[in-house]
């Protein structure tokens, strides 16, 4: 079971669907269960860390990427967070890849149209049916079934996951999503620089200095050099 706020563009999404129903289709898990609280009531146990954080941020000292996982790490003095480094490699385009895979009714079995912004409930792999007054176990693969609340007397209702009958790449796992460093705009590289050279250490700096921007070949700035 896991549990989200029901915002659209992070948590409520095809995405996020197709993404579930690849791990059930490879075995990952034999059923899934995603609730969306209700707006007002997204307080989640992890939100107390977030608060910690926020607190040892208000007196840490960051000039690099990397100072945060200290900030992270030293948190919670009694129980440290663990604080893996993610590398370029670990970030991967899943959306890419269940975008090409899978693609959502929009109707369910009923042919009633079903939104993705009123539902609070992803049922994937295994789900109870009720008929005639019994409660059995169904397997669904390539569905979906939602509810519309958190009741558990709602019925679900039950959309296909349709996919194609073959991909135009072949790929069976996700590609890299990052292939190098990702370039920034002209604009904010100007000013990382700016900043960078007027606040931050000389060795330090030096992280600034080399980010690229997408505004040239080279990824060198045409703005003057910052200043030393």
């Amino acid at each position: 079971m896991s549990y989200s706020d029901g915002c659209c563009g992070q948590n409520k999404n095809l995405t996020i669907i197709g993404f579930y129903n690849e791990m059930h289709r490879n075995g990952v898990y034999e059923r899934i269960d995603h609730k969306y609280l209700e707006r007002g009531h997204t307080y989640l146990e992890n939100d107390r860390d977030f608060a910690q954080i926020e607190k040892r941020k208000k007196t840490a000292t960051v000039y690099l990427p990397q100072d945060w996982v200290e900030v992270v790490r030293d948190s919670n003095v009694t129980k440290p967070f663990e604080t893996p480094a993610m590398q370029q490699e670990d970030f991967l385009d899943w959306k890419g890849f269940v975008n090409e895979r899978y693609k959502m009714a929009a109707k369910d079995q009923e042919g009633k149209r079903v939104l993705l912004r009123d539902i609070h409930w992803l049922n994937f792999g295994w789900g109870e049916e009720k008929e005639a007054g019994k409660v059995s176990m169904k397997h669904h693969p390539d569905e979906v079934w939602v509810r519309f609340s958190l009741s558990e007397d709602e019925p679900w209702k039950k959309l296909k996951i349709v996919r194609p009958r073959q991909t135009t790449t072949g790929q069976s796992v996700p590609r890299e999503l990052y292939q190098g460093q990702v370039p920034l705009k002209p604009a904010k590289v100007r000013d990382l620089k700016k900043i960078a050279s007027q606040f931050v250490p000389p060795l330090q700096r030096t992280f600034y200095f080399q980010l690229k921007d997408n505004g040239s070949e080279d990824g060198n700035s045409t703005d003057e050099d910052p200043i030393e």
